[in-house]
């Protein structure tokens, strides 16, 4: 079986990975995994950003909006752009670019392994970038 996607929870306030998901078969949506994994993970009015591919639990995800104010979309897409850098920090590893050619019951301890050494890394030697978000907005939409 084709092994298609895995999935990173980053910290938004230190860029550590602080939730690992996967591996997941060919074909389904990241909104589907979403739904399955993530929401119970989460703390009450907890919510975490994500891209147009999760669109579809307001409650939960923060996505891109076209019509939020243009300071809150560039926090937000800087919280967004520094994930997709931790991410590719993971690729470097070919079991995670290239086809999987071993049984698929070691594709999650694999993955587990190079984000392990991805954190390790963030944390002695080369965090991410910094990211000043602010959750004003998203206080302001409760009230």
């Amino acid at each position: 079986p084709t092994i298609d996607s895995t999935q990173l929870g980053i910290c938004i306030a230190t860029g550590h990975i602080v939730w690992i998901n996967g591996p997941f078969r060919c074909g389904m949506h990241d909104i589907t995994v979403f739904r399955q994994a993530c929401i119970g993970a989460l703390s009450e009015g907890e919510k975490v950003e994500a891209d147009n591919g999760y669109i579809g639990e307001g409650v939960y995800i923060s996505t891109p909006n076209e019509f939020n104010p243009k300071d809150e979309e560039k926090m937000k897409d800087l919280a967004r752009s520094r994930h997709e850098t931790v991410n590719g920090r993971n690729k470097i590893f070919s079991v995670l670019a290239k086809d999987f050619r071993h049984d698929t019951t070691f594709h999650s301890p694999c993955f587990r392994a190079c984000c392990v050494v991805t954190q390790i890394n963030i944390e002695t030697d080369s965090p991410p970038f910094a990211v000043n978000y602010n959750d004003k907005y998203l206080k302001e939409k409760k009230e």
